[in-house]
């Protein structure tokens, strides 16, 4: 869901009634730009750094919901998306919201109100604390789970 999206529910919702998570990981992947129909799409893969050059996790905006009716429930999830960094741009026009360890409790904390501080923790990540490269088509299928996936592309 992108982040202006977020804002319009925002001004129609109570924030009572939005759920806020956030999804971690160490690894983003991104298909690069837009292709036609059963083209090969070119994958990447983003990582967080630390000033000391380690590799930290991503906490990725998220809304959850519990939707019950007609004998059904359904629990679901979405990651915000916003429009792209200086490292994501040349890939792709958006990439995830990152909320930064700083406002990991603040976004989680279901007793703000306030829509506009909300709005506030919907960032991208520095540009100088990402790091990206391109890694094999292996990554594509669900089917591989192995070191290969994250294996810089012609190596």
């Amino acid at each position: 869901m992108a982040v202006d999206t977020i804002n319009m529910l925002l001004q129609s919702l109570s924030l009572m009634s939005l759920h806020c998570i956030f999804l971690v990981d160490c690894d983003c992947f991104q298909l690069s730009g837009r292709t036609p129909p059963r083209a090969v799409c070119h994958p990447f893969q983003f990582s967080r750094i630390s000033p000391a050059c380690t590799r930290q996790v991503f906490a990725f905006a998220g809304l959850w919901d519990h939707w019950e009716g007609e004998g059904k429930t359904l629990d679901s999830c979405t990651i915000i998306v916003m429009p792209s960094n200086e490292v994501m741009k040349p890939i792709h026009e958006r990439m995830p919201a990152i909320i930064a360890p700083a406002h990991y409790d603040l976004w989680l904390d279901s007793r703000i109100t306030d829509k506009q501080e909300i709005m506030q923790y919907l960032t991208s990540a520095p540009s100088s604390q990402l790091t990206a490269y391109p890694v094999s088509t292996w990554v594509n299928s669900p089917k591989n789970n192995d070191e290969r996936c994250i294996q810089p592309a012609g190596s």
